[in-house]
């Protein structure tokens, strides 16, 4: 170990003048230092070396070299300005002062960083900081941004706090491989970007820790598949929108809720104009919740295929109207989940005529379970909702068969009521639980399966404008 306790003065601005470690020795600065000439070096050689800045550190010349696994500790200020520096990409750095910065007046790339235990960092600066490795906050730290940084692998956070201040946060994966955001605490970030415009690898993350954000943004990164993956039953709560990008090539560009739960206050966009099939962007829910208290944007293009959410058992709340006009995407249950349609009349509305689109699609299936707070319109093309499913009206409901509408087992909640603007037909039974249905001047068809016995049910009885019922081997009753 060297301790330098008084001041460095460097020789001429010829030759070298280098202060460097050994092996896993470590050299501890005590005074201020400032790198101000490219012929003065400081240098971390082997794997295991410690540089240790006591004080403020300033590098005008990127001649603070640390090698793979070598260690940098800052105890005051770090200001990189005049010329970039460019960190080894597995080289640590470790901030351990209190009230302490990071100065990015040019650029910083950094190998692993860590804010360790109980220190504050604070970055400013217009160069853009980038960690080439994982960025580490550990118990108790702080780390406060005042401008934007990019992270190329792990984000592990072990009880420290992410000031965010409005800025962005770029999660970038490089080289393909899985990468997590993750430790023992939840992170609270600013606006989210998961990859960065103009990518050129595929990016994909694990979240293995509960996350929120002001906004998300999956970015359209051309290299391969991409996706954010929700571990286990983590929860992603998201202040304002969600983007998700189409991909630049052929492939699936994935939000995995899976068995977790996802809130976004704003609006969810599909943003791309590429009709190509395959080139699909989605949010997938198997077992966990997804809740969306705003509208929906589908992509530029006229193709329905390339946005899709889904859901197998778990559930979707739609809080705002759901409108998928022709050209839109995909909406789809594919085992027993739930959808809650919850927005303004109508709750959904289907089809609307857009000029060159395909058909949107809506998919159920038997033992799904749909709840209209406000009713729903279906236009261009005959909606069939699966026999054995169960669609629910919970509020004040006008269905607009614009297109035909096949119900499996329709009900009427209490204290709700459901209008017709038009004729519906129903495969399984009619229960009504005290709400009120009015038929105007409209026909519900009864088409049970073969032998089946369907049934009508409403205290003191029904009334129908059109009653018609097709049941050759079937009950009615």
């Amino acid at each position: 170990t060297v301790n330098i306790n008084g001041t460095i003065s460097w020789a001429s601005t010829s030759g070298s003048n280098i202060i460097q470690t050994s092996s896993t020795g470590t050299v501890n600065f005590t005074p201020a230092i400032t790198i101000s000439k490219t012929t003065q070096s400081i240098k971390a050689t082997l794997a295991g070396g410690k540089i240790v800045f006591l004080n403020d550190f300033t590098d005008q010349q990127n001649k603070l070299s640390a090698v793979a696994s070598s260690n940098v500790y800052f105890g005051g200020s770090y200001t990189v300005n005049t010329t970039a520096a460019v960190w080894t990409s597995t080289a640590n750095a470790y901030f351990t002062g209190s009230g302490k910065n990071v100065i990015s007046t040019t650029a910083i790339t950094f190998g692993n960083v860590y804010t360790s235990a109980n220190a504050s960092v604070a970055s400013s600066g217009a160069g853009i900081i980038t960690v080439a490795g994982n960025f580490n906050l550990e118990s108790g730290a702080t780390y406060t941004q005042n401008n934007d940084l990019y992270v190329k692998l792990n984000w592990v956070n072990n009880g420290g706090t992410l000031v965010g201040n409005g800025n962005h946060v770029y999660l970038t994966a490089s080289n393909s491989t899985v990468r997590t955001i993750g430790g023992t605490s939840s992170t609270s970030f600013p606006n989210l970007h998961i990859g960065k415009p103009a990518g050129t690898w595929a990016v994909k993350y694990t979240m293995n820790a509960n996350v929120s954000c002001s906004s998300l943004t999956l970015e359209s990164n051309s290299g391969n598949t991409s996706y954010l993956t929700q571990s286990g039953t983590t929860s992603l709560t998201v202040t304002n929108d969600v983007t998700i990008n189409q991909l630049t090539v052929t492939k699936v560009h994935s939000w995995y809720i899976n068995a977790g739960s996802a809130i976004v206050g704003g609006n969810l966009i599909f943003s791309g104009t590429n009709n190509t099939v395959g080139r699909t962007t989605q949010v997938v829910v198997t077992t966990g919740s997804f809740t969306l208290n705003g509208s929906t944007t589908f992509m530029a293009n006229t193709a329905s295929s390339t946005e899709i959410i889904s859901v197998t058992t778990g559930t979707l709340t739609f809080n705002g109207s759901l409108s998928l006009p022709q050209g839109s995407g995909v909406l789809r249950v594919t085992n027993t989940g739930t959808i809650n349609f919850n927005g303004a009349a109508p709750s959904l509305s289907l089809n609307a005529t857009v000029a060159g689109g395909t058909n949107a699609t809506f998919t159920t299936t038997a033992g799904c379970y749909l709840n209209f707070a406000n009713g729903l319109t279906n236009a261009n093309t005959a909606l069939t909702i699966k026999n054995g499913s169960y669609t629910t009206f919970t509020g004040n409901s006008t269905v607009t068969p614009t297109a035909a509408i096949t119900f499996g087992h329709l009900i009427i909640n209490s204290g709700a009521t459901l209008a017709l603007a038009g004729d519906i037909t129903v495969t399984n039974n009619w229960l009504n639980n005290g709400g009120t249905f009015s038929p105007s001047t409209a026909t519900v068809t009864f088409t049970p399966a073969a032998n089946i016995t369907q049934t009508i049910t409403k205290s003191g009885g029904e009334t129908f404008y059109i009653l018609t019922a097709n049941i050759s081997t079937a009950t009615l009753q």
